[in-house]
């Protein structure tokens, strides 16, 4: 029987190196989650393009299930993190000015404007920070291109990030693509992220894993983090 490209790769394929989690040296990273990664704004273009709103909200229902199982799961990540002493950063897309004039050119083409105190820059209160937790703003895909995250990473001495977020195929994947390329041993919390569909979700998990980063589920990340 002819071996098939998916055979070969799966063959010589080596899982992610298995690296330490510790207190002082790992960082939980959450991306986007926030209220402009939800379901509501879809909903809004839908019925501003036409589409009547029943059948919009029928059409995001699966998706609003998804985005609730991933708040719960990195709440419960966020709180572990919290009670072991694990730092923490929260990046959010939001715009410096009212008028959103600093937002970069891609996020324009596609209107993601989220000035300063809207709605959609808002926190999921499942994941809301706390005082003295690290926030910070982007108006691009990227936490790293967006962000001095890097410098303030190396400042902390940190050398594990561990990501959860939204959305897999976008923000999420361009960041945790980026930590690899810099240096950063990095984790993706597969179950603790999510995108607009389950095939887009996959089909990023499946590109990063293995390559770039190492994937863990919820369960077994609280595991290593209940061992601290």
């Amino acid at each position: 029987m002819k071996l098939s490209m998916e055979k070969l790769l799966a063959k010589i394929k080596s899982p992610f190196p298995k690296f330490e989690i510790a207190r002082g040296k790992t960082c939980l990273v959450l991306i986007d989650m926030q209220k402009l990664a939800g379901t509501e704004w879809i909903v809004q273009e839908a019925v501003e393009k036409g589409i009547p709103e029943v059948d919009a909200k029928e059409a995001v229902a699966e998706m609003n299930k998804r985005i609730k199982a991933v708040l719960d799961r990195a709440k419960s990540i966020l709180e572990a993190c919290r009670r072991k002493g694990i730092d923490v950063i929260h990046v959010k897309i939001e715009s410096k000015t009212k008028d959103c004039r600093d937002v970069g050119r891609l996020h324009k083409l596609h209107n993601f404007m989220v000035p300063p105190g809207s709605k959609w820059a808002e926190f999921f209160e499942e994941v809301k920070p706390k005082n003295g937790e690290i926030v910070l703003t982007k108006t691009c895909s990227g936490a790293f291109t967006g962000t001095d995250l890097d410098k303030i990473l190396r400042n902390m001495g940190v050398e594990t990030l561990i990501l959860v977020g939204f959305y897999t195929d976008q923000c999420v994947e361009t960041t945790a693509r980026d930590a690899a390329d810099i240096g950063y041993d990095t984790i993706l919390v597969e179950d603790a992220c999510t995108t607009l569909t389950q095939e887009l979700h996959d089909n990023a998990i499946k590109a990063l894993k293995d390559v770039y980063l190492r994937t863990e589920t919820t369960e077994s990340i609280l595991k290593e983090i209940q061992k601290l």
